[in-house]
């Protein structure tokens, strides 16, 4: 028997390490690597039991699509009621099934199987379903249990009981009063209990005048509804977690002309009335500790009563899917989520006349029969939609006649149209007939995924996705209701298959140019004035990007011009451009395509034709992007003026002086990418008037500058050097003598590839025993000294291995080369690791002069600090210039970067030093450099020239030591030396020590306030006994934090996170119920005054949501971003979120289990991040707020920002195993 925890997780995490070390391959912010991993894991939770065409994130799905030209599931999106799938064309199809049809179960997805076995402890449990349920196995107790997440329902018989009867997912408890049965069932989502009065004698038993149930809660408040039910609703955030109808009775008229057709294993009370049966409605009350049955007396002692007469309360727990069934003859019946009929006779509820004279189902010859499904549509919001279908099984025909079936839409908002007290008197109207259909061949069983009758929903599903509903509401009715030959039965397993396309983002205002005229702006016209038409720019963004081969979606733009005439009609013409392959971006899951229009030119084939501008009229613009999906409307994304934006706006006017000229040879206006990060460019500006004395010129992103030329109307040259891979723009304008701006403004538009690769570089992982290091891209090898030894564990671990320097004057590499100018321009680079702090001082990286060193870039022992110097001349050297960082830790990896950028002018002295510790600008050291020399002899590694010969000889290990002749941008210094992803804390909830949660990251542990506790898995069941199923799954793993939503919470003080550096926080969260109707904070930062970042649901927008703040300080500035298109789970696994914040770009993303949900929030601030505490399952200070009640689980803190393909891998990570594929 394996039952001990650690045995539980070691099994799990075993074949999990080797698939996830290749992602430290990489820094968090050089992540090609990271891409790359494995998602077929057989043990990893996500893609456990998957097909092999797996991927985990949208991206991924799609770029393996593309390359295999089949569809692959998105395993990352897999739930207990949906599966998503990328197929090879670029788009994406959604099943969504109204119940569910798999659920986790040990360690692999099992199909839902209702099917009572016997447990450890005696009792009875279904073998696979997503609800925990229980039954008694006899004796004193619960009859039925049912729980999540710590909240529970138990309903308990006022006497001692037999042992049961089990047959498939049914207990039936015998005799529990004279001739009267207990019956309880296993459902999906909960379970029934049935009464079973099997005689007259029996019913008039005054015991049934009113059966009183005991009641055990916990966590939930009960109460009945408006329309007679019973709900369980969260004691602190009041949404439902437990349900039940009104519950009804029912006698077995109708059953004599069934028994003959009566299968012999079928239960012997019917699940649901029969269409012939009696029925009536059940008084429940409440009240303290008990829940009363008031059966109808006049049904269940009637003169025509047939027995065994069923009284059927059902409980189920709240969901977001539902269904239900109505009859004109009883027209107070509600079938509410009705079961498919498991008595052998008949299966599913029927829709149209019923036969009375050949279904055993039907209520005398006037009975008609429809039936209601409310499934969700949330995750659609903003997609495309290029297919729908609602889907479900028909089990049974009149007759083989094409006879028509009608599907309405009959919700008029994103809220269900029906409930449990739904009926046919109350039923829903319709609000629109939506298709219809003639099936005429049935299949024979109800079975959760063989639908064989297919509507079109295209168009409800898209008007769904452009509402924002998060469930449409659809009704089943013959379009006959007149006659029997219409008549048909359907399966309650109703489901919706939508294929949908991502269109390109709405195009940004700060990504709209004129040329000339400027900028996108409205309401300015006057001031995008233009002499010449001008040329319309836009960049068009779009989420599906960067797929292998080059095969990058292709997009188009189209623009819409338009104006008002002297006759007061309004004159517009679209236009659009041909398809152009988008271009990935790193570091912005999304890629890119610029498209350009002279306005007024014919575009061939386009379909508009050629067209004049007037003169002096406010002409305006706007544009959208479109990818090459078929279909005349599904391929087009939104336009750039809705919502927050505006149109833009110029003015023709042939008579003003012509905009500025702009010229550059190193990136010129060609719609070509130039190699150019970190590479200075010249652009020379120029204008036709003779006044002009200064020019006005502002780069993308920056602050406007201004430069004057020689004399009057002469050209005047801009050195500018880009910091980062993007389309550019360079707006110009000139100013004459008088101060006068002239209203023409020059758009130069230009894109910048990523930089020039390094000149020289070592990878430092030659071979243990190698006497030299091998050059990377054609670089001569170094010479290794005596002290040099290679083959040790590098910054990856041994992925990559390094090599190791002694000390001695041996521990050296000589490159025997002269690799940069360094009286110009350069960079370099190296990772570095040292046993103790130095005494000495030490040089990573060196290059000689005649006599002393030209930089170096190493340890300070005078500081005692990482430093990047260079001597003020060759010989007699008084000074250095120098630029320090932080102090080295021993035995911790860091990456150095040292750049020498002799064009970057301070306090007018031209050239600066600066240096970068992992990926970090060391801030407020930006060093000026007035002197400069050329040092023309070779690079040295481990050691530096002086004088009297070389020194400072490095003991430590060295990798990856680049050298480049250009600038090296701060965002390739974190992409180059980010740090790996580095876990500062985990902590997995799986179990407590004496109220603290332990950090398996061997940090400070959570401490637990109020009313926290950690959830276990029964440890009772043998993991290997594929009957066993513990009374409720944990989230993840082998426990989670169950949390009350009144004060508990779990915390940490500060001291967490690194005072300014990246980071990023994920965990998995699971509400206690659908529909909260409060706030409830995931995690949170804590200051004095507020908090610095916090996850949280929100209960306006019904979706999870990132709130930061600007400052710890009570006049603190809120930013805000809401997860569109994910519904927040409160089931399963729950949901992983994860906060991702980069330092450099001051820019933070939420991912919804593991999926960006596409919105970059900007984040300028002033916190101290290492004052902030950490709390989990609250906002606010010394008095909590926010409180969430449910589960969270799984909580881990690293240091980086990452990217989806990271934050995809962490969401799959068994419990227990870190990033680098180890286990705690």
């Amino acid at each position: 028997m394996l039952k001990s925890r650690g045995v539980r997780r070691a099994r799990r995490t075993a074949v999990v390490v080797a698939a996830v070390t290749s992602v430290l391959a990489a820094g968090v912010s050089g992540l090609s690597t990271a891409t790359a991993v494995p998602v077929e894991r057989s043990s990893a939770k996500a893609a456990a039991g998957a097909a092999p065409r797996t991927a985990l994130t949208d991206d991924a799905a799609a770029r393996r699509a593309d390359e295999s030209g089949k569809r692959v599931e998105v395993i990352g999106r897999r739930s207990e009621r949906a599966q998503t799938f990328a197929n090879p064309d670029g788009t994406f199809t959604v099943k969504e099934f109204a119940q569910p049809v798999r659920t986790w179960k040990g360690d692999a997805w099992a199909d839902i199987d209702t099917t009572l076995v016997e447990q450890p402890n005696g009792t009875l449990a279904p073998k696979a379903t997503p609800t925990a349920v229980t039954f008694s196995g006899g004796g004193e107790g619960p009859f039925a249990t049912m729980g999540r997440d710590g909240r529970t329902f138990s309903l308990s018989w006022p006497g001692r009981l037999p042992a049961p009867e089990v047959e498939g997912a049914t207990a039936t408890y015998r005799a529990v009063l004279p001739d009267v049965d207990l019956v309880v069932r296993a459902e999906p989502e909960g379970f029934a209990h049935l009464l079973v009065v099997k005689s007259a004698k029996a019913a008039a038993n005054p015991a049934l005048a009113a059966v009183d149930l005991p009641v055990t809660t916990r966590g939930v408040t009960l109460g009945q509804d408006a329309r007679g039910g019973l709900v369980a609703k969260d004691t602190q955030d009041g949404g439902t977690v437990f349900e039940a109808p009104q519950p009804v009775m029912w006698d077995s008229s109708g059953e004599s002309r069934s028994a003959a057709r009566r299968k012999p294993s079928a239960a012997a009370a019917q699940s649901a009335p029969g269409d012939g049966a009696r029925v009536a409605d059940v008084g429940l009350g409440l009240r303290r500790d008990v829940m009363t049955l008031k059966p109808d007396l006049a049904l269940l002692r009637g003169e025509h009563t047939r027995y065994p007469v069923i009284i059927d309360p059902v409980a189920r727990t709240k969901g977001r899917t539902a269904w239900t069934w109505v009859s004109s003859a009883k027209p107070t019946l509600e079938g509410w989520k009705f079961p498919n009929s498991d008595d052998g006779v008949e299966s599913g509820k029927g829709v149209g006349r019923c036969p009375a004279n050949y279904s055993v189902r039907c209520t005398g010859s006037d009975d008609v029969q429809r039936q209601y499904y409310a499934l969700p549509t949330g995750s659609f919001e903003g997609k495309k939609i290029l297919k729908a279908e609602f889907a479900i099984t028909l089990v049974h025909t009149y007759n083989s006649e094409a006879r028509s079936v009608q599907l309405h839409r009959v919700n008029s908002s994103g809220g269900s149209a029906i409930n449990s007290r739904t009926n046919w008197s109350n039923r829903p109207s319709s609000k629109d007939h939506i298709t219809s259909e003639s099936p005429t061949h049935p299949t024979g069983s109800c079975t959760a995924t063989n639908q064989n009758v297919r509507f079109n929903v295209q168009g409800t599903v898209q008007k769904a996705a452009s509402s924002g509903w998060d469930t449409t509401t659809f009704g089943l009715q013959a379009a006959s209701e007149d006659s029997y030959v219409s008549w048909k039965r359907f399966c309650n397993n109703a489901a919706l298959e939508v294929t949908y396309n991502r269109p390109p983002y709405q195009p940004k205002m700060g990504d709209l140019t004129m040329d000339s005229g400027g900028s996108c702006a409205y309401g300015e016209a006057t001031k995008h004035y233009t002499k010449t038409v001008p040329t319309l720019s836009a960049e068009i963004w779009d989420a599906d990007h960067g797929d292998a081969g080059g095969n990058s979606e292709k997009l188009r733009a189209q623009f819409e011009i338009f104006w008002t005439d002297k006759d007061g009609k309004e004159k517009k013409y679209a236009v659009t451009t041909d398809y152009k392959q988008s271009r990935s971006q790193r570091g912005r899951d999304s890629g890119v395509a610029g498209f350009s229009y002279k306005a007024g030119e014919d575009i061939p084939g386009d379909g508009t034709g050629k067209f004049t501008l007037p003169q002096n009229t406010v002409i305006g613009w706007w544009v959208r992007g479109g990818d090459d999906i078929p279909g005349a409307d599904a391929s087009w994304g939104p336009w750039s003026h809705e919502g927050s934006g505006t149109r833009c706006e110029f003015i023709l006017d042939s008579t003003k002086p012509a905009a500025p000229d702009v010229k550059s040879e190193k990136y010129p206006n060609d719609d070509e990418w130039h190699d150019g990060v970190g590479d200075y460019g010249t652009f020379e500006l120029h204008s036709e008037g003779t006044d002009v004395v200064k020019y006005r010129y502002q780069f993308t992103g920056e602050e406007e500058r201004t430069v004057t030329p020689t004399s009057p109307g002469r050209p005047v040259t801009v050195r500018w050097m880009p910091r980062r891979e993007a389309p550019m723009a360079l707006f110009v304008r000139a100013e004459d003598r008088a101060g006068n701006t002239k209203d023409i403004t020059r758009s130069y538009r230009f894109r910048v590839a990523k930089g020039r690769s390094a000149k020289a570089s070592w990878g430092l992982s030659d071979p243990a025993g190698s006497k030299e290091a091998v050059g990377d891209d054609n670089t001569p090898a170094a010479t290794a000294g005596s002290g040099v030894t290679f083959g040790e564990d590098g910054p990856h671990g041994s992925v990559r291995t390094a090599a190791t320097l002694n000390g001695g004057s041996g521990a050296y590499l000589n490159t025997g080369q002269h690799v940069v100018d360094t009286d110009k321009t350069f960079s370099v680079a190296a990772w570095v690791q040292l046993p103790e702090l130095p005494k000495t001082s030490m040089s990573v990286v060196s290059q000689d002069g005649s006599a002393r060193s030209g930089f170096s870039l190493g340890y300070d022992a005078t500081s005692k600090r990482w430093s990047f110097l260079a001597p003020d001349s060759e010989l007699d050297s008084m000074v250095s210039w120098e630029v320090q960082g932080p102090r080295p830790v021993p035995d911790e990896w860091t990456h150095l970067v040292g750049v020498y950028d002799k064009e970057e002018v301070r306090s007018g002295i031209r050239g600066t030093m600066r240096m970068y510790v992992n990926g970090m600008l060391v801030k407020g050291d930006v060093q000026q450099r007035p002197t400069a020399w050329n040092a023309t002899g070779s690079l040295q590694i481990g050691r530096a020239l002086e004088p009297a010969g070389y020194t400072a000889n490095l003991k430590g290990t060295v990798a990856d030591v680049q050298v480049f002749d250009r600038v090296l941008a701060a965002v390739e210094t974190e992409s180059l030396g980010g740090i790996p992803p580095r876990q500062r804390a985990y902590w997995d909830m799986d179990e407590s020590d004496s109220g603290t949660l332990p950090d398996r990251s061997d940090g400070k542990g959570l401490t637990m306030h109020g009313g926290s506790s950690v959830y276990q898995a029964d440890d009772t069941c043998d993991i290997l006994d594929p009957n066993c199923k513990s009374a409720e799954e944990p989230v993840w793993g082998d426990g989670h934090l169950s949390l009350d939503g009144k004060d508990g919470y779990a915390s940490r003080t500060a001291g967490l996170l690194k005072s300014r550096a990246s980071f990023t926080i994920t965990a998995r969260a699971r509400l206690s119920s659908p529909d909260p109707k409060v706030s409830q904070t995931v995690f949170a930062l804590p200051g004095t005054e507020g908090s610095a970042a916090s996850v949280r649901f929100d209960k306006d927008s019904g979706r999870w949501k990132l709130r930061l703040t600007d400052k710890d300080a009570s006049d603190a500035v809120t930013h805000e971003a809401t997860a569109q298109g994910f519904q927040p789970s409160s089931s399963g696994d729950g949901d992983h979120l994860a906060l991702s914040y980069n330092a450099l770009f001051e820019e933070v993303r939420l991912y919804v289990n593991g999926q960006w949900t596409e919105e970059v929030v900007k984040w300028p601030n002033e916190w101290n991040f290492a004052t902030a505490g950490f709390q989990v399952g609250r906002a606010g200070l010394t008095s909590g707020s926010q409180y969430f009640s449910g589960a969270i689980d799984e909580v881990r803190v690293f240091e980086g920002a990452f990217d989806e393909a990271l934050v995809a891998t962490v969401a799959s990570l068994e419990s227990g195993v870190n990033l680098d594929g180890t286990v705690t």
